[in-house]
Protein backbone atom coordinates (compact mmCIF):
# COMPACT_ATOMS: atom_id res chain seq x y z
CA UNK A 1 0.00 0.00 0.00
CA UNK A 2 1.59 3.40 -1.28
CA UNK A 3 2.26 5.68 1.98
CA UNK A 4 1.68 9.59 1.06
CA UNK A 5 4.86 11.28 2.72
CA UNK A 6 2.95 14.85 2.11
CA UNK A 7 0.02 13.75 3.87
CA UNK A 8 1.30 13.08 7.58
CA UNK A 9 3.13 16.49 6.85
CA UNK A 10 0.24 18.41 5.84
CA UNK A 11 -1.71 17.67 9.32
CA UNK A 12 1.19 18.55 11.01
CA UNK A 13 1.51 21.20 8.82
CA UNK A 14 -2.21 22.97 9.37
CA UNK A 15 -1.63 21.86 13.53
CA UNK A 16 1.75 23.97 13.39
CA UNK A 17 0.15 26.70 11.16
CA UNK A 18 -2.80 27.25 13.47
CA UNK A 19 0.13 26.86 16.29
CA UNK A 20 2.28 29.43 14.41
CA UNK A 21 -0.74 32.14 14.42
CA UNK A 22 -1.65 32.06 17.99
CA UNK A 23 2.27 31.97 18.78
CA UNK A 24 2.44 35.08 16.30
CA UNK A 25 -0.80 36.80 18.32
CA UNK A 26 1.20 35.87 21.38
CA UNK A 27 4.30 37.25 20.48
CA UNK A 28 2.60 40.48 20.06
CA UNK A 29 1.29 40.38 23.00
CA UNK A 30 4.30 39.87 24.68
CA UNK A 31 6.07 41.95 22.73
CA UNK A 32 3.39 44.91 24.12
CA UNK A 33 3.65 43.51 27.77
CA UNK A 34 7.38 43.04 28.11
CA UNK A 35 9.03 45.36 25.56
CA UNK A 36 12.20 44.68 23.60
CA UNK A 37 14.40 44.27 27.30
CA UNK A 38 11.60 42.08 28.23
CA UNK A 39 11.42 39.94 25.58
CA UNK A 40 15.75 39.77 25.72
CA UNK A 41 15.38 38.37 29.07
CA UNK A 42 12.70 36.12 28.57
CA UNK A 43 15.13 34.72 25.32
CA UNK A 44 17.65 33.75 27.95
CA UNK A 45 15.32 31.84 30.01
CA UNK A 46 14.22 30.19 26.33
CA UNK A 47 18.04 29.43 25.25
CA UNK A 48 18.09 26.89 29.02
CA UNK A 49 14.89 25.72 28.36
CA UNK A 50 16.22 24.57 24.88
CA UNK A 51 19.36 23.12 26.55
CA UNK A 52 17.14 20.99 29.23
CA UNK A 53 14.92 19.78 25.91
CA UNK A 54 18.47 18.93 24.59
CA UNK A 55 19.76 16.94 26.92
CA UNK A 56 16.35 15.06 28.23
CA UNK A 57 13.96 14.53 24.84
CA UNK A 58 16.17 15.32 21.49
CA UNK A 59 17.97 12.34 20.78
CA UNK A 60 15.31 10.21 22.18
CA UNK A 61 11.96 11.47 20.09
CA UNK A 62 13.42 11.10 16.63
CA UNK A 63 15.05 7.64 17.74
CA UNK A 64 11.61 6.51 19.27
CA UNK A 65 9.76 7.36 15.91
CA UNK A 66 12.33 5.22 13.81
CA UNK A 67 12.89 2.41 16.30
CA UNK A 68 8.43 2.15 16.23
CA UNK A 69 8.16 2.76 12.24
CA UNK A 70 10.78 -0.77 12.29
CA UNK A 71 9.32 -2.97 14.67
CA UNK A 72 5.81 -2.38 13.79
CA UNK A 73 6.80 -3.25 10.17
CA UNK A 74 8.51 -6.16 11.23
CA UNK A 75 4.91 -6.97 13.61
CA UNK A 76 6.66 -6.47 16.87
CA UNK A 77 4.24 -4.21 18.68
CA UNK A 78 5.40 -5.48 21.40
CA UNK A 79 8.89 -4.34 21.12
CA UNK A 80 7.88 -0.98 19.94
CA UNK A 81 5.72 -0.51 23.29
CA UNK A 82 9.28 -1.37 25.35
CA UNK A 83 11.06 0.48 23.41
CA UNK A 84 9.19 3.49 24.64
CA UNK A 85 8.62 2.49 28.32
CA UNK A 86 12.40 2.28 28.35
CA UNK A 87 13.02 5.48 26.91
CA UNK A 88 10.38 7.33 29.29
CA UNK A 89 12.34 5.43 32.19
CA UNK A 90 15.82 6.81 30.84
CA UNK A 91 14.54 10.58 29.68
CA UNK A 92 12.48 10.69 32.89
CA UNK A 93 15.28 10.15 35.18
CA UNK A 94 17.55 12.54 33.26
CA UNK A 95 14.79 15.22 33.20
CA UNK A 96 14.56 15.06 36.98
CA UNK A 97 17.87 15.30 37.31
CA UNK A 98 18.19 18.74 35.21
CA UNK A 99 15.55 19.95 36.77
CA UNK A 100 17.21 19.89 40.42
CA UNK A 101 20.28 21.21 39.07
CA UNK A 102 18.45 23.98 36.92
CA UNK A 103 16.41 25.20 40.34
CA UNK A 104 19.07 25.14 43.19
CA UNK A 105 21.63 26.48 40.90
CA UNK A 106 19.67 29.24 39.26
CA UNK A 107 20.90 31.92 40.83
CA UNK A 108 24.68 30.65 39.64
CA UNK A 109 23.25 30.84 36.19
CA UNK A 110 21.47 33.56 36.62
CA UNK A 111 24.41 36.11 37.27
CA UNK A 112 27.73 34.32 36.39
CA UNK A 113 26.62 33.04 33.17
CA UNK A 114 24.31 35.64 31.98
CA UNK A 115 25.34 38.38 34.16
CA UNK A 116 21.38 38.77 34.40
CA UNK A 117 20.32 38.75 38.02
CA UNK A 118 16.45 39.48 36.83
CA UNK A 119 16.08 35.97 35.44
CA UNK A 120 16.52 33.75 38.61
CA UNK A 121 12.47 33.64 39.26
CA UNK A 122 12.02 32.42 35.50
CA UNK A 123 14.74 29.34 35.49
CA UNK A 124 12.91 28.54 38.77
CA UNK A 125 9.51 28.26 37.55
CA UNK A 126 11.16 26.50 34.13
CA UNK A 127 12.17 23.50 36.38
CA UNK A 128 8.80 22.11 36.84
CA UNK A 129 8.15 21.66 33.18
CA UNK A 130 11.25 19.47 32.88
CA UNK A 131 9.97 16.40 33.66
CA UNK A 132 6.56 16.71 32.36
CA UNK A 133 8.80 17.83 28.86
CA UNK A 134 10.70 14.60 29.16
CA UNK A 135 7.57 11.98 29.48
CA UNK A 136 5.86 13.66 26.98
CA UNK A 137 8.39 13.43 24.38
CA UNK A 138 8.80 9.84 24.53
CA UNK A 139 5.33 9.18 23.74
CA UNK A 140 5.30 11.72 21.15
CA UNK A 141 8.06 10.09 19.27
CA UNK A 142 6.09 6.50 19.38
CA UNK A 143 3.06 8.65 17.65
CA UNK A 144 5.30 9.96 15.35
CA UNK A 145 6.90 6.02 14.19
CA UNK A 146 3.18 4.74 13.96
CA UNK A 147 2.57 7.57 11.26
CA UNK A 148 -0.16 9.19 13.43
CA UNK A 149 0.22 12.65 13.17
CA UNK A 150 -3.32 13.21 13.86
CA UNK A 151 -2.82 13.18 18.14
CA UNK A 152 0.62 15.25 18.19
CA UNK A 153 -1.11 17.57 15.88
CA UNK A 154 -4.11 18.39 18.67
CA UNK A 155 -1.60 18.16 21.72
CA UNK A 156 0.20 21.24 19.63
CA UNK A 157 -2.50 23.59 19.29
CA UNK A 158 -4.56 22.90 22.56
CA UNK A 159 -1.02 23.15 24.69
CA UNK A 160 -0.42 26.29 22.90
CA UNK A 161 -3.98 27.53 23.90
CA UNK A 162 -3.16 27.07 27.14
CA UNK A 163 -0.33 28.58 27.54
CA UNK A 164 -1.41 32.00 25.95
CA UNK A 165 -4.71 31.75 28.19
CA UNK A 166 -3.02 31.28 31.67
CA UNK A 167 -0.43 33.96 30.48
CA UNK A 168 -3.11 36.73 29.05
CA UNK A 169 -5.51 35.66 32.01
CA UNK A 170 -2.79 36.51 34.55
CA UNK A 171 -0.88 39.38 33.08
CA UNK A 172 -4.07 41.48 32.11
CA UNK A 173 -5.70 40.97 35.75
CA UNK A 174 -2.24 42.84 37.56
CA UNK A 175 -2.32 46.27 36.90
CA UNK A 176 1.65 46.82 37.32
CA UNK A 177 3.79 44.41 37.10
CA UNK A 178 7.86 44.65 37.05
CA UNK A 179 9.48 43.16 33.70
CA UNK A 180 11.15 40.59 36.15
CA UNK A 181 7.31 39.07 37.12
CA UNK A 182 5.72 39.87 33.56
CA UNK A 183 8.85 37.32 32.51
CA UNK A 184 8.24 34.96 35.18
CA UNK A 185 4.55 34.70 34.11
CA UNK A 186 5.39 34.19 30.20
CA UNK A 187 7.70 31.37 31.63
CA UNK A 188 5.22 29.58 33.73
CA UNK A 189 2.86 29.52 30.33
CA UNK A 190 6.10 27.09 29.27
CA UNK A 191 4.90 25.06 32.49
CA UNK A 192 1.39 25.07 31.81
CA UNK A 193 1.95 24.12 28.05
CA UNK A 194 4.33 21.17 29.04
CA UNK A 195 2.00 19.86 31.65
CA UNK A 196 -0.92 20.06 29.53
CA UNK A 197 0.39 17.82 26.63
CA UNK A 198 1.86 14.94 29.19
CA UNK A 199 -1.80 14.35 30.33
CA UNK A 200 -3.53 15.28 26.82
CA UNK A 201 -0.94 12.58 25.15
CA UNK A 202 -1.05 10.20 27.55
CA UNK A 203 -4.67 9.95 27.68
CA UNK A 204 -5.35 9.24 24.22
CA UNK A 205 -3.24 6.60 23.57
CA UNK A 206 -3.94 4.71 26.87
CA UNK A 207 -5.99 1.85 25.64
CA UNK A 208 -3.31 1.40 22.65
CA UNK A 209 -0.88 0.51 25.09
CA UNK A 210 -2.52 -2.04 26.73
CA UNK A 211 -4.18 -3.45 23.92
CA UNK A 212 -0.65 -4.09 21.90
CA UNK A 213 2.01 -4.67 24.95
CA UNK A 214 1.51 -8.56 23.97
CA UNK A 215 1.85 -8.23 19.99
CA UNK A 216 4.56 -9.96 18.62
CA UNK A 217 6.56 -13.30 18.29
CA UNK A 218 10.14 -12.71 19.40
CA UNK A 219 10.72 -9.84 22.39
CA UNK A 220 13.68 -8.19 22.88
CA UNK A 221 15.44 -8.04 26.36
CA UNK A 222 16.24 -4.86 28.25
CA UNK A 223 19.56 -4.78 26.98
CA UNK A 224 18.89 -5.48 23.94
CA UNK A 225 16.35 -2.62 23.72
CA UNK A 226 19.02 -0.31 25.07
CA UNK A 227 21.66 -1.57 22.50
CA UNK A 228 18.74 -0.25 19.98
CA UNK A 229 17.97 2.54 21.61
CA UNK A 230 21.42 4.40 22.60
CA UNK A 231 23.94 3.67 19.46
CA UNK A 232 21.14 6.59 18.33
CA UNK A 233 19.60 8.35 20.52
CA UNK A 234 23.56 9.21 22.25
CA UNK A 235 24.61 10.88 19.26
CA UNK A 236 21.38 12.77 18.59
CA UNK A 237 21.48 13.93 21.95
CA UNK A 238 25.13 14.90 22.05
CA UNK A 239 24.48 16.87 18.53
CA UNK A 240 21.68 18.68 20.27
CA UNK A 241 23.85 19.11 23.50
CA UNK A 242 26.48 20.97 21.86
CA UNK A 243 23.85 22.71 19.80
CA UNK A 244 22.30 24.02 22.29
CA UNK A 245 25.39 24.41 25.03
CA UNK A 246 26.58 26.93 21.80
CA UNK A 247 23.03 28.62 21.37
CA UNK A 248 23.19 29.19 24.79
CA UNK A 249 26.55 31.02 25.20
CA UNK A 250 25.13 32.82 21.63
CA UNK A 251 22.58 34.26 24.16
CA UNK A 252 25.11 35.42 26.86
CA UNK A 253 27.32 36.73 24.40
CA UNK A 254 25.46 38.60 22.29
CA UNK A 255 24.45 40.97 24.80
CA UNK A 256 27.94 41.77 25.87
CA UNK A 257 29.31 41.69 22.37
CA UNK A 258 27.20 44.43 21.79
CA UNK A 259 28.05 46.11 24.38
CA UNK A 260 31.66 45.95 22.73
CA UNK A 261 30.50 47.63 20.19
CA UNK A 262 29.46 50.56 22.07
CA UNK A 263 25.99 49.98 23.17
CA UNK A 264 25.04 50.39 26.71
CA UNK A 265 23.45 46.99 28.94
CA UNK A 266 19.91 47.86 28.14
CA UNK A 267 20.11 48.90 24.52
CA UNK A 268 22.36 45.49 24.21
CA UNK A 269 19.54 43.73 25.95
CA UNK A 270 16.67 45.60 23.70
CA UNK A 271 18.66 44.87 20.10
CA UNK A 272 19.20 41.13 21.36
CA UNK A 273 15.18 41.07 22.19
CA UNK A 274 14.78 42.69 18.21
CA UNK A 275 16.79 39.73 17.07
CA UNK A 276 15.77 37.01 18.86
CA UNK A 277 12.56 37.65 19.95
CA UNK A 278 11.40 39.35 17.10
CA UNK A 279 13.22 39.28 13.69
CA UNK A 280 14.23 35.56 14.07
CA UNK A 281 10.53 34.00 15.07
CA UNK A 282 9.33 36.06 11.88
CA UNK A 283 11.92 34.09 9.56
CA UNK A 284 10.51 30.74 10.94
CA UNK A 285 6.99 31.63 10.88
CA UNK A 286 6.19 30.02 7.61
CA UNK A 287 8.76 26.66 8.36
CA UNK A 288 5.94 24.32 10.14
CA UNK A 289 5.25 22.73 6.58
CA UNK A 290 9.08 22.33 6.34
CA UNK A 291 9.01 20.87 10.07
CA UNK A 292 6.71 18.60 9.80
CA UNK A 293 8.10 16.91 6.69
CA UNK A 294 11.18 16.84 8.17
CA UNK A 295 9.32 15.07 10.99
CA UNK A 296 7.94 12.71 8.26
CA UNK A 297 10.57 11.79 6.78
CA UNK A 298 12.42 10.08 9.62
CA UNK A 299 10.27 6.61 9.56
CA UNK A 300 9.26 6.94 5.68
CA UNK A 301 13.38 7.20 5.02
CA UNK A 302 14.10 4.55 7.23
CA UNK A 303 11.00 2.12 6.21
CA UNK A 304 12.00 2.93 2.08
CA UNK A 305 16.11 2.33 2.73
CA UNK A 306 14.80 -0.94 4.51
CA UNK A 307 12.93 -2.35 1.77
CA UNK A 308 16.21 -0.96 -1.01
CA UNK A 309 14.02 1.47 -3.31
CA UNK A 310 16.26 3.40 -4.11
CA UNK A 311 14.39 5.07 -6.96
CA UNK A 312 11.50 6.02 -4.43
CA UNK A 313 14.18 7.71 -2.07
CA UNK A 314 15.98 9.64 -4.24
CA UNK A 315 12.82 11.26 -5.97
CA UNK A 316 11.57 11.91 -2.60
CA UNK A 317 15.30 13.68 -1.23
CA UNK A 318 14.69 15.94 -4.93
CA UNK A 319 10.94 16.69 -4.48
CA UNK A 320 10.98 17.59 -0.53
CA UNK A 321 14.67 20.13 -1.22
CA UNK A 322 12.47 21.65 -4.11
CA UNK A 323 9.45 22.25 -2.18
CA UNK A 324 11.74 23.67 0.71
CA UNK A 325 13.69 25.86 -1.93
CA UNK A 326 10.46 27.33 -3.10
CA UNK A 327 9.08 28.28 -0.13
CA UNK A 328 12.49 29.45 1.41
CA UNK A 329 12.93 32.06 -1.71
CA UNK A 330 9.35 33.04 -1.20
CA UNK A 331 9.78 33.85 2.56
CA UNK A 332 12.63 35.76 1.54
CA UNK A 333 11.36 37.66 -1.27
CA UNK A 334 8.62 38.79 1.19
CA UNK A 335 10.27 39.31 4.21
CA UNK A 336 13.22 41.74 2.21
CA UNK A 337 10.52 43.12 -0.07
CA UNK A 338 8.00 44.27 2.97
CA UNK A 339 10.44 44.53 6.11
CA UNK A 340 9.30 47.59 7.44
CA UNK A 341 5.62 46.43 7.07
CA UNK A 342 6.40 43.27 8.90
CA UNK A 343 7.97 44.71 11.81
CA UNK A 344 5.39 47.66 12.28
CA UNK A 345 2.29 45.63 11.59
CA UNK A 346 3.29 42.56 13.94
CA UNK A 347 5.38 44.11 16.98
CA UNK A 348 5.09 47.87 15.66
CA UNK A 349 8.22 48.69 16.12
CA UNK A 350 10.81 48.95 12.99
CA UNK A 351 13.27 46.15 12.85
CA UNK A 352 13.53 46.60 9.19
CA UNK A 353 17.42 46.90 9.29
CA UNK A 354 17.62 43.32 10.74
CA UNK A 355 14.84 41.80 9.32
CA UNK A 356 16.28 42.74 5.68
CA UNK A 357 19.62 41.38 6.30
CA UNK A 358 17.82 38.10 7.54
CA UNK A 359 15.98 37.35 3.82
CA UNK A 360 19.13 36.17 2.54
CA UNK A 361 19.20 32.64 5.19
CA UNK A 362 16.08 31.61 4.35
CA UNK A 363 16.20 29.61 1.34
CA UNK A 364 19.55 27.83 3.10
CA UNK A 365 17.78 27.48 6.37
CA UNK A 366 14.57 25.96 4.95
CA UNK A 367 16.80 23.31 2.74
CA UNK A 368 18.79 22.32 6.17
CA UNK A 369 15.25 21.94 7.67
CA UNK A 370 14.45 19.02 5.35
CA UNK A 371 17.97 17.95 5.06
CA UNK A 372 18.51 17.14 8.48
CA UNK A 373 15.10 15.20 8.11
CA UNK A 374 16.68 13.39 5.36
CA UNK A 375 19.74 12.54 7.00
CA UNK A 376 18.02 11.44 9.96
CA UNK A 377 16.28 8.77 8.03
CA UNK A 378 19.50 7.45 6.52
CA UNK A 379 21.22 6.82 10.65
CA UNK A 380 23.72 9.45 9.77
CA UNK A 381 23.78 11.39 13.27
CA UNK A 382 27.21 11.68 14.02
CA UNK A 383 27.75 13.30 10.65
CA UNK A 384 24.86 15.80 12.07
CA UNK A 385 26.42 16.64 15.21
CA UNK A 386 29.86 17.25 13.16
CA UNK A 387 28.07 19.57 10.85
CA UNK A 388 26.25 21.12 13.97
CA UNK A 389 29.82 21.97 15.82
CA UNK A 390 30.96 23.71 13.05
CA UNK A 391 28.06 25.77 12.27
CA UNK A 392 28.04 26.86 15.90
CA UNK A 393 31.78 27.51 15.84
CA UNK A 394 31.28 29.35 12.87
CA UNK A 395 28.56 31.31 14.41
CA UNK A 396 30.25 32.19 17.92
CA UNK A 397 33.62 33.23 15.61
CA UNK A 398 31.66 35.44 14.26
CA UNK A 399 29.71 36.67 17.58
CA UNK A 400 33.68 36.96 19.42
CA UNK A 401 35.57 38.77 16.52
CA UNK A 402 33.34 40.69 14.46
CA UNK A 403 30.40 41.93 16.41
CA UNK A 404 32.32 44.74 17.92
CA UNK A 405 32.78 46.09 14.41
CA UNK A 406 29.49 45.26 12.40
CA UNK A 407 27.29 44.99 15.70
CA UNK A 408 24.06 42.88 15.04
CA UNK A 409 24.95 42.08 11.45
CA UNK A 410 28.24 39.82 12.32
CA UNK A 411 25.70 37.49 13.85
CA UNK A 412 23.54 37.15 10.66
CA UNK A 413 26.77 37.10 8.75
CA UNK A 414 27.99 34.33 10.47
CA UNK A 415 24.86 32.27 10.63
CA UNK A 416 24.82 32.31 6.60
CA UNK A 417 28.59 31.88 5.80
CA UNK A 418 27.41 28.33 8.69
CA UNK A 419 24.68 27.46 6.86
CA UNK A 420 26.21 27.92 3.42
CA UNK A 421 28.84 25.65 4.47
CA UNK A 422 27.09 22.76 6.33
CA UNK A 423 24.28 22.98 3.25
CA UNK A 424 27.30 21.99 0.88
CA UNK A 425 28.88 19.14 3.44
CA UNK A 426 25.04 17.24 3.72
CA UNK A 427 24.87 17.43 0.36
CA UNK A 428 28.45 16.07 -0.58
CA UNK A 429 27.31 13.30 2.31
CA UNK A 430 23.98 12.99 0.56
CA UNK A 431 25.47 12.38 -3.02
CA UNK A 432 28.31 9.77 -1.73
CA UNK A 433 25.28 7.66 -0.48
CA UNK A 434 22.40 8.09 -2.99
CA UNK A 435 21.89 9.02 -6.75
CA UNK A 436 20.95 12.48 -5.68
CA UNK A 437 22.01 15.01 -7.99
CA UNK A 438 22.88 18.81 -6.90
CA UNK A 439 20.05 20.86 -8.93
CA UNK A 440 21.57 24.37 -8.41
CA UNK A 441 19.18 25.78 -11.64
CA UNK A 442 15.68 24.74 -10.01
CA UNK A 443 16.76 24.76 -6.47
CA UNK A 444 19.16 27.87 -6.62
CA UNK A 445 18.66 29.96 -9.57
CA UNK A 446 15.25 29.92 -11.20
CA UNK A 447 13.40 30.46 -7.17
CA UNK A 448 15.98 33.17 -7.48
CA UNK A 449 15.38 35.23 -10.65
CA UNK A 450 11.40 34.49 -10.10
CA UNK A 451 11.15 35.70 -6.51
CA UNK A 452 13.57 38.88 -7.55
CA UNK A 453 11.12 39.75 -9.93
CA UNK A 454 8.02 39.44 -8.19
CA UNK A 455 9.62 41.17 -4.81
CA UNK A 456 10.26 43.79 -7.36
CA UNK A 457 7.19 44.09 -8.88
CA UNK A 458 5.02 43.68 -5.73
CA UNK A 459 6.95 46.14 -4.35
CA UNK A 460 5.93 48.72 -7.09
CA UNK A 461 2.04 48.09 -7.24
CA UNK A 462 1.96 48.25 -3.11
CA UNK A 463 3.47 51.40 -3.68
CA UNK A 464 1.04 52.82 -6.68
CA UNK A 465 -2.02 51.59 -5.03
CA UNK A 466 -4.48 53.65 -2.77
CA UNK A 467 -5.96 50.43 -1.32
CA UNK A 468 -2.64 49.13 -0.07
CA UNK A 469 -1.72 51.11 2.92
CA UNK A 470 1.90 51.39 4.06
CA UNK A 471 1.97 49.61 7.76
CA UNK A 472 -1.69 48.67 8.09
CA UNK A 473 -2.24 44.97 8.56
CA UNK A 474 -4.43 44.90 5.22
CA UNK A 475 -2.01 46.65 3.08
CA UNK A 476 0.78 43.56 4.39
CA UNK A 477 -1.43 40.99 3.41
CA UNK A 478 -2.43 42.16 0.22
CA UNK A 479 1.17 43.04 -0.61
CA UNK A 480 2.14 39.50 0.51
CA UNK A 481 -0.75 38.51 -1.18
CA UNK A 482 0.28 39.70 -4.88
CA UNK A 483 3.78 38.79 -4.56
CA UNK A 484 3.40 35.14 -3.58
CA UNK A 485 0.88 34.71 -6.54
CA UNK A 486 3.45 36.60 -9.19
CA UNK A 487 6.31 34.27 -7.36
CA UNK A 488 4.08 30.88 -8.29
CA UNK A 489 3.20 32.48 -12.03
CA UNK A 490 6.73 33.11 -12.67
CA UNK A 491 7.71 29.39 -11.39
CA UNK A 492 4.69 27.90 -12.91
CA UNK A 493 6.06 30.15 -16.76
CA UNK A 494 10.01 28.18 -16.36
CA UNK A 495 8.67 24.84 -15.62
CA UNK A 496 10.01 24.00 -12.55
CA UNK A 497 6.64 23.11 -11.66
CA UNK A 498 3.42 22.64 -13.09
CA UNK A 499 -0.08 22.81 -12.19
CA UNK A 500 -0.40 18.06 -12.73
CA UNK A 501 2.60 18.53 -10.11
CA UNK A 502 0.81 20.12 -7.05
CA UNK A 503 -1.98 17.96 -7.48
CA UNK A 504 0.31 15.19 -7.15
CA UNK A 505 1.91 15.79 -4.43
CA UNK A 506 -1.65 15.80 -2.28
CA UNK A 507 -2.29 12.29 -3.57
CA UNK A 508 1.25 10.14 -3.58
CA UNK A 509 4.65 10.39 -3.29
Amino acid sequence: MKKNLLTGAIILTMAGFISNVLAFMYRIFLSNALGAEGMGLYHLVISVYMLAWSIVCSGFTITISKLTAQENAKGQNGNALKILSQSITITLSLGAVIALVIYFLADIIATNFFQEARIVMSLRILAIAIPFMAIASCVKGYIYGLQNMLIPAISQVLENIIKIAIVILIINNFTYMSITQATAVAVLGIVAQEIFSFIFLFATIKRKLKRESTIGIHFLTKRAILYLILPMALPLTLNHIIGSLLFTLESALIPQRLQSAGLSATDAIGIFGQLMGMAIPLIYFPTSFLTSLSITLVPVVSETSAIGNDTKLNHTFSKSILIASLIGHGVAGSLMAFSWEFGMVVYNQDISSILFILGIVCPLLYMRIVLSGILNGMGFQTFIFQNSLLSSAIIIGSIYFIMPYMGVYAYIFGWFLSLLTVYALELIKLREHTNLRFEFLNWFAIPTLAVAAAGLIARLIANQLPIIESGSVLGLILSVLLLAILYMVFIIATGLISISDIKKSFIAT
